[in-house]
């Protein structure tokens, strides 16, 4: 203080005779006063004004006590922003109207909260009252532990009993090892529901077959494949976190399986050779053998999955349940497959064994290796070529070719079907499905059922919700139905549709489908005892009634006659016969018939008269619709636009199964363990009744997993959010999972070579955006040291003031630019990225070549200060897009903070580096020549770090097993618009912006001008003004996106906007001739404070991303980081605006010898306030 008390004490007082100044705020600008004590002379304007004013005593009365004046500004500055922020928010509150979104019907009707009641609630299934038919008030008993012991889960026939065995051949028993020594594990349920526990809304359990009085919990579901005992042992280690109160009996009861030493593949055939007696054969024609015994079919349960899909653990877990409860434990009834696209073309997996293999190891688990079967596009390709002529489409909405997975994900399954004549079903599955029951139980029941059924009001039904609660059981649900076709005068479907085929050859139908008697004659007879050739698990409904979006995506028809008529079912899963696919594949490659997939295979079987149903599974909702709205809803809309397939496809948002479907992902975590929406996770088990026990259910879609807060497979927000979904608009880009690799709790289950493999490629990428800070940021970072040049050396026409904006609007348009470039390349333009970055480059080299032919100022203008910036824009916004969809979900955590940090970074030391490269070229060649070799350096940089930096796969690739399958296209969400906190944020950007751009531009002249240092010392405090900010970007993101101890947004952006402020206000502000230590001081702590500043985006979009998940919505990181770019634009052109005026309101000011008192006052307390209120945010405490 002593030291800050000489300097202080230079200013014997603020007295001025004659000179007018650029005053602080509430300044009375009427004293003409001589200025006696300042030594520099900095404007030769005057001012001639009145006596002194209110600002100017208070000025005398601190003049002699600098302990005062700095407190004052502190405190000043501090109760300013208070009243301000206190003000505002009190008014928002007090005045504003919130503008809610109006709520859908069903989001008035009460939760229902039963699903959450654990193991300790537990009733039997005779004492069991759905929550449905319970005030809400009902009482339960909570147990100290599960009232029930687990029980072993057999839904298999008695294979030993005589009944069994007197038509079927013996099932010999299956293991997991080679030895038989390890016995395929059994899993565990209760026999109990809990308490208050929902009932499913449609669909019936004791129909399907499948037991009505038990429900799951995780350790007796998965217990036995891994996922509660150590990874030393051959497990997952899933369940250090669990509530496990009751966990022990069924921990007692399972035998530990070493799963790293189970080849899935080799077991599945060593059970089938050992039972092959039993089962049919392709060519056989007799139901029996020559002993007279029951040969069965075979079915294959294939997962349809892709290269570079994460096998998260619970995906592991799941797809051994299958393996284990299909094929061992049946007996060989099913074998399990993975069918993995290779998205890359270019492989010729086809032609080498060795680039087969090599694929197949670097994006399968080694356990799955011999289940997998790989295909790619361009196989496809030849496999079916066509033509498929566009003349022949009658619309494809997605505007994408016909060999991409979005428009032919049936293509690979018929495919499949032809190499495996063998198996006389297909289930086509899908990788975000999950079932909390026993696999064969569900499949089995359903095949069961579906033979059961009758053809009669068989279409009709299809295209119905069966609601026990309301229509009964299954045969008054069947009499209701033929009541109501008959109401409505249309003509039932019996047997093959025919339809005009115009000019085109249309396949004859089988005879065995042509009814055997007339439609009256039937009574309820023919198909009874019929194997089904679909089943499919949402309605079958008529499209063309609906105003679902992709229902006229037919193509190879003739559309000179009246489009085929079509059947749908939302969601390709299904079980196929091999007679279906076999007409399928012939109506695909004789024909070249093809449709949307979700429409295909329905069509086909609707068209040929095959046997098609929908299994009326289960399905439970979050919320206790009154019935006859849910039947009026669901099964009779007033108009196509209003029904459940068409525009009112948001009522299955709280939904248990269907595409758009939120609760069914959320009701899953919530089983497995995880916190969700603030609700649930271990601590809060524990603290309530323990783990969720839930009855068997289909659950689909689920985006991510997570069995505790600490071990989630991917970030919350890359879920397709129901409210971002129109049923009016289709693209492949709502099908893009971003999927990172490796598991959650650090074990591998990848090969080495893909963790090396992955790691690298990110490693390089990061190295890309790296290199792009330079041709991107290295100009407008080295402005100070061009325009200090200008201004010493002008020669060309024009005003060489106008030079000053060059810098401010070369930030502000490359800024404004981001936000629109970042929603073309986000995802529409998304594979167009590096083509346009290359052309971005280009733009801004030949920019730069042409300023250097500049004549007049407003050539500099247009060139460096536009042009040049557009160029730079190109080149940053598809290269930092992607770099965040590279590291949004690494290993299971989200780096993208991080690596937003390092590159920030590598801006910083672009900034500390260029002003010395600058100031060299300028003084030995002059700015033409500078320009020039400046502009073949950008262009060199931008074209490396191009070619590094590819576009995230899942971006580039359109395939609906990418997303869940057949996904409706998502635009880009903006809901949160409609929330504050982004607008807090922007603003806070803006304000920050304008600030921060002052001391870039104005801090080599500041220095030449007032403290009258030399030209080396003023670049030196434009390289010191950079530097830190390479430390401090990194720090920033760190303090954002670490696990030890991570920071709020609103404190990280305070911390940063606050230092920053202060810096300004009491370092540059207090400045005087020849400070050179003090603005060195400033440099560097304003350039590590507010240098930092951007860095602090990472933590702002996870922050909204984590807002967006609070309100069931989705967010585009891309767009949002695009946008607070384009804040930080508005704030470089205010700023750059606002300081023309602020050194013309300085000029001719000088009070004292203090920074305050030069030309560039005004600019300095414009930096301080508008930076503070960079970190306004930590005042509103985003609620």
């Amino acid at each position: 203080m002593s030291a800050l008390r000489g300097i202080f004490s230079r200013l014997s007082s603020f007295r001025s005779s004659g000179t007018a100044y650029n005053p602080l705020p509430a300044y009375d600008r009427g004293q003409n006063d001589s200025n006696q004590d300042s030594p520099i002379a900095l404007s030769g304007r005057r001012h001639n004004g009145g006596s002194m004013g209110l600002g100017r005593r208070l000025a005398l009365l601190l003049r002699t006590s600098p302990k005062r004046i700095a407190f004052f500004a502190i405190a000043s500055f501090s109760l300013l922003i208070v009243i301000v922020t206190g003000s505002l928010r009190h008014y928002t509150r007090k005045h504003k109207v919130e503008e809610e979104r109006i709520l859908f019907h069903w989001e008035t009707f009460p939760k229902l909260n039963g699903f959450y009641n654990g193991v300790r609630t537990l009733v039997a299934y005779k004492d069991w009252v759905p929550e449905q038919k319970l005030p809400p008030d009902a009482d339960f008993k909570i147990h100290d532990a599960p009232p029930f012991d687990p029980q072993v889960v057999n839904p298999f026939p008695d294979f030993t009993s005589d009944e069994y065995l007197k038509e079927h051949h013996p099932v010999q028993t299956c293991y997991l090892n080679e030895d038989e020594k390890i016995a395929a594990p059994d899993i565990y349920a209760y026999p109990g529901i809990p308490a208050k526990m929902a009932a499913p809304l449609w669909g019936d359990y004791e129909a399907l077959e499948i037991a009505p009085d038990r429900c799951y919990e995780r350790f007796g579901r998965f217990g036995p494949y891994g996922y509660s005992y150590d990874t030393k042992e051959g497990g997952l280690g899933l369940s250090k976190h669990s509530s496990h109160v009751g966990a022990e009996k069924v921990q007692a009861m399972i035998d530990k399986v070493d799963y790293r030493k189970v080849n899935w593949g080799t077991a599945q055939k060593r059970c089938f050779e050992k039972n092959k007696k039993r089962f049919s054969s392709k060519d056989s024609t007799s139901e029996k053998d020559e002993d007279h015994k029951k040969k069965l079919p075979r079915s294959a349960f294939v997962l349809r999955t892709w290269t570079g899909y994460d096998y998260s653990n619970i995906q592991l877990l799941s797809i051994r349940a299958m393996i284990n409860e299909l094929s061992l434990k049946s007996g060989g009834e099913y074998d399990v497959h993975l069918l993995v696209h290779v998205k890359d073309d270019d492989l010729p997996i086809w032609a080498s064994e060795e680039a087969y293999n090599k694929t197949l190891r670097e994006n399968v688990p080694a356990e799955f290796w011999d289940i997998a079967t790989l295909w790619s596009g361009r196989q496809l390709r030849t496999y079916y070529p066509g033509p498929f002529r566009e003349q022949d489409n009658v619309a494809n909405h997605a505007a994408i070719d016909i060999y991409s997975i979005y428009r032919s994900a049936h293509f690979p399954i018929q495919w499949f079907s032809q190499q495996h004549q063998e198996y006389d079903f297909i289930w086509n599955w899908e990788m975000d499905l999950r079932y909390g029951g026993h696999y064969y139980e569900f499949l089995n029941g359903a095949s069961n059922w579906a033979a059961k059924q009758p053809r009669k009001y068989l279409w009709e039904r299809n295209s119905r919700f069966w609601i026990p609660e309301l229509h009964g059981p299954w045969s008054n649900f069947t009499d209701l139905v033929e009541k109501e076709t008959g109401e409505t005068n249309e003509k039932p479907i019996w047997g093959p549709v025919i339809f005009p085929a115009g000019k085109y050859q249309v396949l004859s139908s089988p005879k065995d489908t042509k009814p055997p008697t007339t439609f009256k004659e039937d009574n309820y007879k023919w198909g009874v005892g019929e194997p089904a050739d679909l089943i499919t698990f949402d309605p079958l409904f008529d499209p063309a009634k609906t105003t679902w979006v992709l229902r006229d995506d037919v193509t190879g028809y003739d559309t000179s006659v009246a489009i085929p008529p079509r059947r749908t079912a939302i969601v390709t899963v299904s079980r196929l016969s091999r007679r279906l696919l076999n007409t399928m594949h012939e109506e695909t490659w004789r024909v070249h018939h093809t449709m949307f997939p979700e429409m295909w295979p329905p069509s086909i079987a609707f068209h040929h008269g095959y046997k098609a149903l929908y299994l009326p599974h289960p399905v439970y909702f979050d919320r206790n619709w009154p019935l006859n709205a849910l039947d009026q809803t669901f099964n009779k809309p007033r108009t196509p636009d209003e029904s459940p397939f068409g525009g009112g496809e948001h009522n299955f948002q709280g939904a248990t199964f269907y595409y758009n479907s939120e609760f069914s992902g959320q009701l899953w975590r919530r089983w497995l363990g995880a916190s969700e929406n603030g609700e649930g996770g271990p601590k809060k088990e524990k603290q309530g009744t323990d783990r969720l026990c839930l009855r068997p259910l289909l659950h689909h879609p689920v985006k991510y997993e997570a069995v505790d807060y600490k071990q989630s497979t991917m970030s919350r927000t890359e879920s397709i959010s129901l409210q971002e979904v129109s049923s009016s608009v289709a693209s492949p880009e709502q099908i893009a999972d971003v999927v990172g690799e490796g598991n959650n709790d650090g074990t591998s289950t990848v090969t080495d070579a893909r963790q090396s493999e992955a790691s690298r490629k990110r490693a390089l990428i990061l190295l890309g955006a790296s290199i792009s800070q330079l041709p991107i940021w290295g100009f407008s970072m080295s402005y100070g040291v061009f325009q200090e040049y200008y201004m010493n050396n002008w020669t060309l026409s024009g005003s060489r003031d106008v030079t000053g904006i060059i810098g401010t609007t070369s930030n502000g348009v490359l800024y404004l630019s981001i936000p629109f470039l970042s929603a073309a390349f986000t995802r529409r333009w998304a594979a167009r990225r590096q083509t346009a970055a290359v052309a971005g480059a280009v733009l801004a080299t030949v920019s730069f070549v042409l300023s250097s032919f500049a004549t007049d100022v407003w050539h500099l203008v247009a060139t460096q200060g536009v042009l040049s910036a557009l160029g730079c824009a190109l080149v940053y916004s598809p290269t930092t897009l992607s770099l965040g969809e590279w590291f949004a979900s690494t290993e299971g955590k989200n780096h993208r903070a991080v690596a937003y940090g390092v590159t920030l970074s590598c801006k910083n030391v672009v900034g500390s580096v260029m002003p010395f490269i600058a100031r060299a070229l300028l003084e030995n060649y002059g700015f033409r020549v500078a320009m020039r070799v400046w502009a073949a350096v950008a262009l060199g940089t931008s074209l490396l770090s191009i070619v590094l930096i590819p576009t995230h796969p899942t971006i580039l690739t359109t395939s609906p097993e990418e997303s869940g399958q057949g996904r409706r296209r998502r635009n880009i969400p903006w809901n949160f618009l409609r929330h504050r906190t982004f607008y807090i944020y922007s603003v806070a950007i803006i304000l920050q912006s304008a600030g921060y751009g002052i001391p870039q531009t104005y801090l080599p002249t500041y220095a030449r001008e007032v403290t009258r240092l030399s030209q080396t010392s003023a670049t030196l405090l434009l390289t010191v003004f950079n530097i830190p900010g390479i430390l401090a970007s990194s720090l920033f993101g760190y303090l954002s996106d670490n696990r030890y101890f991570p920071l709020s947004a609103t404190t990280v952006t305070a911390i940063s906007a606050l230092a920053s402020a202060l810096a300004t206000l009491l370092l540059w502000g207090l400045t005087s001739q020849g400070s050179l230590a003090q603005l060195l001081l400033f440099s560097i702590t304003f350039g590590f404070f507010a240098g930092g500043y951007s860095a602090t985006w990472g933590g702002v979009i996870n922050e909204l991303e984590s807002e967006a998940a609070r309100w069931n919505e989705a967010v585009d990181a891309g767009m949002l980081y695009g946008l607070l770019n384009g804040a930080r634009g508005i704030g470089y052109v205010s700023g750059g605006l606002a300081s023309v005026p602020l050194l013309k309101a300085g000029a001719g000011t000088s009070i004292g010898s203090f920074g305050y008192s030069s030309t560039y006052g005004p600019l300095i307390l414009f930096t301080g306030l508008s930076t503070v209120f960079g970190g306004w945010g930590i005042l509103w405490r985003i609620e």
